[in-house]
């Protein structure tokens, strides 16, 4: 079934880039494509993994294309009727004052001293000795800690949750300021500060255990520049070809960096990096195929599954 289902879906994203004009950046192209690689990988590893799906999974994810590809379709026609309007450009770059970024330092570089304090704290706990007689290295006992939900016993760990959390929330912030006026006003002198607190949760996001961070910061930083520059171009095609470049040289800098942060656990030494890959790319399809053929109880309040960021955030006392 999961080679009938890498088949349907070349199929898909074949179709739908010859329908929609040949736009690689087609809403339904970009959600073939994403489909078809994780199937891609789903395929090399379904005997290892053993885990076979069946037609079930197929109709569900077929469908789901199609019905996005409709969606799409009408849309399109909608604006052919109406027309697409030319948008205004910015007329001036965003500026932040000095005195904000060098807060910002100042008080990362206080809670990067929390941090650390925090992450000791949490290997300790799983039996993490600095003499050397530990068996993984300090990450490793870090991750098991936050996995098995002992991270709550840290004296440490509310300040770290909450200041996590408006870390990344600033780099995102700064983010979106550095490529606006990047891509907007190319000159403007002083926009490499905008940086600086993008690159300060870098540490955070490597050494806080997992690697999710790094993806949601990725997907952002492509995002919001591919959308200014679309924007910028007046979502012509003859910018697409630029964006395909963006997307070879991000993809590579993004495997980079999963690697490297996946490096400081120590099963990452002993799994080849393009296994990594495969288990966070292509389990996807046999985690949905297993949630299909054994579904869950009934929700034990509303929006127990599709709230759950909400719930996360109401759970650790952030309002």
């Amino acid at each position: 079934m999961i080679y009938l289902l890498f088949f349907l879906v070349i199929g898909m994203f074949i179709g739908s880039y010859l329908l929609f004009k040949k736009e690689i950046l087609s809403p339904t192209v970009v959600a073939c494509g994403v489909f078809l690689v994780s199937i891609f990988f789903a395929c090399l590893y379904t005997n290892k993994w053993n885990a076979p799906i069946s037609y079930v999974t197929v109709i569900v994810v077929v469908t789901a294309l199609l019905a996005f590809a409709l969606g799409e379709y009408l849309v399109r026609r909608l604006l052919s009727k109406h027309g697409l309007q030319k948008m205004n450009l910015p007329s001036k770059p965003i500026s932040v004052p000095s005195w904000s970024i060098a807060t910002i330092v100042l008080l990362s570089a206080v809670f990067l001293v929390i941090f650390i304090l925090h992450i000791y704290s949490l290997a300790q706990i799983m039996g993490y000795s600095s003499s050397g007689s530990s068996e993984y290295s300090l990450m490793s006992y870090v991750r098991n800690a936050q996995l098995s939900n002992m991270a709550d016993i840290s004296p440490y760990n509310r300040i770290v949750t909450h200041g996590l959390h408006i870390i990344i929330s600033l780099s995102y912030v700064f983010c979106f300021i550095f490529l606006y006026n990047l891509v907007f006003f190319k000159k403007h002198g002083k926009n490499w500060r905008n940086l600086i607190p993008v690159v300060i949760s870098l540490p955070f996001v490597m050494f806080s255990g997992g690697r999710v961070s790094l993806i949601f910061l990725t997907q952002i930083v492509f995002i919001i520049a591919v959308l200014f520059f679309m924007q910028k171009m007046n979502w012509e095609s003859s910018g697409l070809k630029r964006v395909v470049k963006w997307i070879w040289v991000g993809g590579i800098s993004f495997y980079m960096l999963f690697i490297i942060a996946g490096s400081f656990r120590s099963h990452a030494f002993s799994q080849r990096p393009f296994d990594s890959i495969a288990f966070y790319t292509g389990l996807s399809i046999a985690s949905l195929d297993d949630y299909l053929k054994n579904p869950r109880p009934e929700n034990e309040f509303f929006g127990e599954e599709t709230l759950s960021g909400l719930y996360g955030i109401l759970k650790k006392g952030i309002i």
